[in-house]
């Protein structure tokens, strides 16, 4: 009889200590109103305020951040902002988040971050979507497969206003910029400032930029200035430009992609010469080498300083 009692007590006591040592290998944590399991080890990991930064979880659940809620897989290690927000995750399935304007697909098991605010800070699609930018429709591509390193990978980028800033399209793109048509290639990255208007992409085909009078035929990359001014381009011909005191000069687009700038003006900023020039100018010659990178004032006049003025291989 002694040895049966003897034999429960010692089941009774293993179950307890097996329960208490279950209890201390995670820990159930508040985070702005959600109870989140972490693993109770190295990784969980908590600033000199006492707020976590680190944690794995234990068993899936979903996050309240800001207005969306986030799916969270087990096992999965989190990060977070001192304000309790979350910072980075990879989602446990494909949602749907609001980002600015936008309810956007979301891929599960991709990695996504998240501003201080909660807005998203970048993501990968769950399928090729149309999105709202500013005034524009803009076609985006979901990638085929998930690469494991991030460089490969084709992140979908906001600002913290949830404007998106990146994305690469799934289709070609027209957009009416100062009452032009540019037509970006599809598969090709297009980026935004913050304001929604265009920054910069890769053209599907050329466009014919009419400036002082001059037509300068583009092609391959192009960079705006956010009142629409073309700010960069490759020129994709050789023209005759006249500068300095009605001097003429042919400028080529070589085989650099921002061949040809601009000022926010419209006057040329930038060049490539396409051939030896000597000119006078201000009292001064220049020995103007085919292949030399120029660069002009605001009013369009090229200038004398050797900052100003030097030779590309």
């Amino acid at each position: 009889m002694k040895n049966i009692k003897k034999h429960i007590l010692l089941i009774v006591i293993s179950f307890w200590v097996m329960n208490l040592c279950a209890q201390n290998e995670f820990k159930i944590i508040k985070i702005n109103n959600n109870l989140l399991k972490f693993k109770n080890n190295f990784t969980l990991i908590f600033d000199k305020n006492g707020n976590i930064t680190y944690g794995t979880l234990v068993e899936e659940t979903v996050f309240k951040n800001g207005n969306n809620i986030i799916p969270l897989g087990i096992n999965q290690m989190l990060t977070f902002y001192e304000n309790g927000y979350l910072n980075h995750c990879a989602l446990a399935k494909n949602t749907y988040i609001k980002v600015g304007n936008n309810l956007i697909p979301f891929r599960g098991g991709a990695v996504c971050e998240f501003y201080k605010n909660g807005n998203v800070s970048y993501g990968t699609l769950a399928f090729d979507t149309i999105l709202n930018v500013g005034i524009y429709l803009v076609p985006l591509l979901s990638p085929k497969e998930i690469k494991t390193n991030y460089i490969q990978m084709h992140f979908i980028r906001f600002f913290e206003n949830g404007v998106i800033e990146s994305g690469e399209l799934s289709n070609d793109f027209k957009a009416i910029i100062n009452k032009k048509k540019f037509v970006f290639k599809n598969g090709t990255d297009i980026y935004f400032y913050d304001n929604s208007s265009i920054l910069s992409g890769t053209l599907a085909e050329n466009v014919v930029l009419k400036i002082q009078k001059k037509k300068f035929l583009i092609d391959d990359y192009v960079s705006f200035y956010e009142n629409g001014i073309v700010e960069e381009s490759h020129l994709s011909e050789d023209i005759k430009i006249k500068i300095n005191n009605n001097n003429s000069l042919l400028i080529t687009g070589s085989n650099i992609s921002n061949s040809i700038g601009f000022h926010p003006n419209g006057c040329i900023a930038t060049c490539i010469a396409g051939e030896d020039k000597t000119l006078s100018v201000n009292d001064t010659i220049l020995n103007i080498k085919k292949g030399d990178f120029l660069e002009f004032d605001k009013q369009g006049q090229i200038s004398v300083s050797e900052n100003i003025y030097y030779f590309i291989k």
